[in-house]
């Protein structure tokens, strides 16, 4: 494993991506200076352990491997800006509630991972959420996410029940939300004039869309047309 071999102890970048590395990560006793570290696109193997990573570090890509196992995040350190492990095989429970204020991209999506998520208290600072192609289930709220965010992706996941829009980040631009499992109402406010790409209906079953207070069946076209008009509308700005 090439974390295994003695690094020099100032050692503050590590890039170890795009190799054929192998086995098991033991990621315990890296240089405390440590501030970016990249074992992206090998094939290391097996669970790992990310709670006690060096205080100092910043990005962390894990992506594109073949790691497993569940993912403890509620001990990242507090200056993690960047955290990668997406195309894995991650699988439990995620913990969003406890993640360091200081984090700005988290980048989970093709893994396994499960249950409910609790988007209400996520990092003040957060800019980019994906986690598609996942097994994540249950009613979400999106109605206190935090201002900062600008791409939050959640397609291909199993979240059910009703769907409130009315309270997204004034600078969010991406949201999709489609090919889950909700069923319920569908509300819809004022969206952000940052709005670029917006998918919810394909996959979805919504009974009913309110759409600036005004009420449509969950067939009829014309709320996703209005909704659609007012992003493009939103653009031209």
């Amino acid at each position: 494993s090439v974390v295994r071999t003695t690094l020099p102890r100032t050692l503050m970048y590590l890039y170890a991506y795009e190799n054929t590395f192998s086995g098991d990560l033991d990621l315990s006793s890296l240089p405390a200076t440590l501030e970016r570290l990249y074992l992206s696109e090998n094939t290391f193997s097996s669970s790992i352990n990310i709670t006690n990573l060096p205080r100092a570090l910043k990005d962390f890509r894990m992506d594109t491997n073949a790691l497993s196992g569940s993912l403890d995040l509620t001990h990242l350190p507090h200056s993690i800006e960047n955290l990668n492990g997406c195309m894995n095989a991650f699988s439990g429970k995620l913990d969003l509630a406890h993640l360091p204020q200081s984090l700005k991209k988290l980048i989970l999506f093709e893994n396994q991972f499960c249950g409910n998520v609790d988007f209400t208290r996520l990092p003040p600072n957060l800019e980019y959420l994906t986690l598609l192609q996942n097994k994540l289930s249950g009613e979400i709220s999106l109605t206190a996410l935090p201002e900062t965010l600008q791409h939050l992706s959640l397609q291909e996941n199993a979240f059910c029940g009703d769907l409130d829009l009315t309270q997204l980040p004034r600078n969010l631009d991406t949201l999709t939300l489609q090919k889950n499992a909700f069923a319920g109402t569908l509300t819809m406010g004022e969206f952000p004039e940052t709005f670029k790409d917006f998918a919810v209906r394909n996959g979805n079953d919504f009974q009913c869309v309110i759409d600036n207070g005004v009420m449509f069946q969950g067939t009829d076209g014309a709320a996703w047309a209005a909704a659609l008009k007012r992003i493009a509308l939103s653009n031209a700005h």
